[in-house]
């Protein structure tokens, strides 16, 4: 399957898309708890990362245990060869789809795991929270700088690279204009940084301030020709998704469902919005978290909506032409009570 939905039912996952349902094999059963702690992404290589607890709160802060699996095509998985163990709950496992590398920060140290297994990398700061790799083989890693107390962006230290090769990481933070360097003091409440793109140029930044969860990203640096970075604020938008188009320009999608695409100079509204309100304007309720997989002009998503103080649906959408029309595919009769879990679309 190149596209579709996972779900699941009583433990078990699956892949549905169109009339076909099809059982995940390798993994193991969970709960409603562990799917929670379910990380998973298909792509051309796809990972999973499962957290299956000692503890069944999953507001506990014990240790829970851990497993990455890898898959070539998104059906038979298993369990890389060298786990990662008593990881805190809530560490961020980064997924790269595009070498199959699955990476974690515990205190100031990098985990790499693979199919070779696992290997360790010493970071030069504690304030560092997430990492991943170009495609040349250098490591970026982005955080906080706690040791820089200006409040100018230029002379904080919140992004580390380590070169293929090299022994040593070197300061990486993504410079900004002057102009930019004073709307970041003043206006984009930017602290640090909790995401990034870093594959191909141009290079993508997600920055946050402190203050909101770790969902609410609060500003996009995207890297220009020139090497300067170009941030954006997103104000209250919240962004559920980032990636790369076809042409290997960013985007970003809202919990709202709406895709921001780049168009060399500023992210653009792409009116899916407004679309995706209208398709489910019979169903009642407020929208929620929307969540998109985009792969061409393909689009898989889900759509949650509180239809009332304990109830929460979720729904499915798809457009095969890139927003132009939208349709909400449903289960055949006999295939009800699976839980829609996450979209995904894989490249060809």
């Amino acid at each position: 399957m190149n596209d579709g939905w996972i779900i699941e039912k009583d433990g078990a996952l699956a892949l549905w898309s169109g009339h076909e349902i099809q059982g995940l094999k390798g993994l193991p059963k969970i709960n409603g708890v562990d799917l929670n702690r379910l990380s998973i992404g298909l792509g051309k290589t796809s990972l999973a990362v499962l957290t299956t607890g000692v503890n069944s709160d999953i507001n506990s802060s014990a240790d829970v245990e851990s497993g990455v699996y890898s898959s070539d095509d998104g059906v038979d998985w298993r369990l890389l060869s060298i786990p990662p163990e008593h990881v805190n709950k809530d560490t961020h496992f980064s997924m790269d789809l595009h070498s199959g590398v699955v990476s974690y920060i515990q205190g100031q140290e990098l985990h790499v795991v693979d199919r070779s297994g696992k290997r360790i990398i010493e970071l030069p700061s504690p304030n560092l929270s997430c990492a991943a790799q170009t495609s040349s083989g250098d490591w970026v890693a982005v955080g906080q700088d706690l040791d820089e107390h200006s409040d100018s962006w230029n002379k904080k230290t919140t992004a580390w690279i380590l070169r293929e090769g090299a022994f040593g990481w070197c300061p990486f933070t993504p410079t900004v204009s002057p102009f930019q360097d004073f709307l970041i003091r003043n206006w984009f409440a930017t602290d640090r940084l909790c995401g990034l793109d870093v594959w191909e140029s141009p290079r993508l930044f997600i920055g946050d301030s402190g203050s909101w969860d770790e969902w609410s990203y609060d500003s996009l640096f995207v890297e220009s020709a020139s090497g300067i970075y170009r941030p954006f604020r997103t104000g209250a938008v919240v962004i559920s998704g980032f990636g790369r188009d076809a042409r290997g320009n960013p985007f970003y999608t809202t919990i709202l469902g709406e895709y921001m695409k780049w168009d060399g100079k500023r992210f653009v509204e792409s009116g899916w919005r407004t679309k995706l309100s209208r398709l489910f304007s019979d169903v009642p309720g407020n929208i929620g978290l929307t969540r998109m997989s985009v792969v061409g002009d393909k689009v898989r998503g889900v759509l949650s909506k509180q239809c009332s103080i304990i109830e929460r649906r979720n729904y499915t959408f798809l457009s095969d032409d890139f927003g132009e029309s939208w349709h909400g595919p449903e289960f055949d009769p006999g295939n009800e009570g699976w839980r829609i879990f996450e979209p995904f679309v894989r490249p060809s």
